[in-house]
């Protein structure tokens, strides 16, 4: 389940970007970001932070991403 959960989390990151990248370019403007863009990247840190619970390996990367997540709330 830990491996399953990290991989959505890379998954979001990797899809969340190009994504963004594409409406920028769409609306030919980098002011400000999607919903649906925050959304996926907090959901990324959600699947990244219960990946490390679950697999009970907390280490700096389990405190970073909640830093990340609360943060970027």
């Amino acid at each position: 389940m830990a491996e399953f959960l990290e991989a959505v989390m890379v998954i979001s990151f990797g899809a969340s970007w190009p994504i963004s990248i594409c409406k920028s370019y769409k609306c030919r403007t980098a002011t400000g970001k999607s919903i649906f863009f925050l959304l996926l990247i907090l959901f990324g840190y959600l699947c990244g932070i219960a990946s490390k619970i679950v697999s009970g390996k907390i280490t700096y990367v389990f405190i970073f991403s909640m830093l990340s997540s609360i943060f970027r709330s």
